[in-house]
């Protein structure tokens, strides 16, 4: 049991656009609803994919009846389960860019790392560190404190905690000292007899604390404190959350990956070959996970956008759009249980 706190295609989900096992094998009876779960991997900027592909389940009326989420997945999924629509999502998204074309000025200008256009534009194309950035990779715990992020992330949120959630969601973790998956979930919505002794479970937190330990990318955030742990980006161990979906009793499950590696070009400065590094880390893992527990993977081609390119979030929630659309006929097929295989 877990610790309390409060196929696929022989093809690796790399090498396509939508992947699923089929459900092989089981009878189905015309029109018999299956509860389902969608899981929205991470991905940094490339997250915005994610609110096209919920766009066009919405739009269709496909709401999926439980939600996980990791790093950028776990932002989206939140949101969602918080109350607002995808198209709310967007608008706010859309907003944000409009505010700050740059997408990244505040960030950086509210934590003291680049005094001047000229630092920033050299930490992007990585011709070298400011000051700052040096100082606080070799003397504290990350570049960003993240108490600003966490902020945001609260008041967009409305403080609304797992128990005050649209529908049932879970969001991963990993605790830095005992290397602990760590999920936060919404209390009541894992099945007793599923739990696993590899997950530590919370159900007491805030959205907006589980979604601040879920983007935590180690040096560029320092590690989220909660209740005595150091809790860092999910994607280290889980990049595509799909486990947990089961044991909160969905019979079906979808995933979005995001980690579908892009041009050699994409990786041109730090903070993508951050991120890049990360998903790389626990790429073979996240593969086998999505074999062992997704029914379907969508894999929206998302590869040839940089992290920072914020200017394109428009593109990667039109990328998430196509795919879904795409995936629609066999998801249907799987939730409603309308055909044999």
């Amino acid at each position: 049991m877990g610790t309390e706190e409060g196929g696929i295609n022989a093809t690796p989900a790399d090498e396509g656009l939508v992947h699923n096992r089929g459900l092989i094998g089981e009878k189905r009876a015309s029109g018999a609803y299956r509860k389902w779960g969608l899981a929205l991997g991470g991905g940094g900027l490339k997250g915005a994919a994610h609110v096209g592909v919920l766009k066009v389940l919405e739009r269709e009326g496909l709401v999926p009846d439980v939600l996980s989420g990791t790093s950028a997945g776990a932002v989206v999924a939140s949101l969602y389960c918080s109350g607002l629509s995808a198209a709310d999502i967007e608008r706010r998204i859309l907003d944000l860019i409009g505010s700050d074309p740059e997408g990244l000025g505040e960030v950086w200008e509210a934590n003291g790392l680049f005094s001047s256009p000229r630092d920033r534009l050299s930490f992007v194309i990585g011709s070298r560190f400011p000051k700052p950035f040096i100082r606080a990779v070799f003397s504290i715990k990350g570049v960003m404190s993240g108490e600003r992020v966490e902020k945001t992330l609260d008041r967009v949120l409305e403080r609304k905690t797992f128990n005050e959630v649209t529908r049932p969601l879970a969001v991963e973790a990993v605790d830095l000292h005992t290397a602990e998956l760590v999920a936060f979930v919404t209390p009541g919505s894992i099945r007793e007899d599923l739990k696993t002794r590899d997950l530590v479970y919370i159900y007491d937190a805030k959205l907006s604390e589980a979604v601040r330990a879920s983007i935590s990318v180690p040096v560029l955030f320092v590690p989220k404190e909660y209740k005595g742990r150091h809790l860092v980006d999910g994607g280290v161990k889980d990049n595509v959350p799909v486990g947990i979906l089961r044991q909160m009793g969905a019979n079906v499950v979808v995933a979005v990956d995001l980690g579908k590696p892009g041009p050699s070009g994409e990786y041109d400065n730090a903070l993508s070959i951050l991120i890049r590094s990360l998903e790389m880390t626990g790429r073979e893992m996240t593969l086998i996970k999505l074999q062992v527990a997704a029914d379907l993977v969508m894999t929206p081609d998302v590869g040839g956008v940089g992290h920072l390119e914020v200017g394109r979030i428009p593109e990667l929630i039109k990328k998430g759009e196509e795919t879904c659309l795409e995936a629609l006929p066999r998801i249907r097929e799987m939730v409603y249980m309308t055909h044999r295989v």
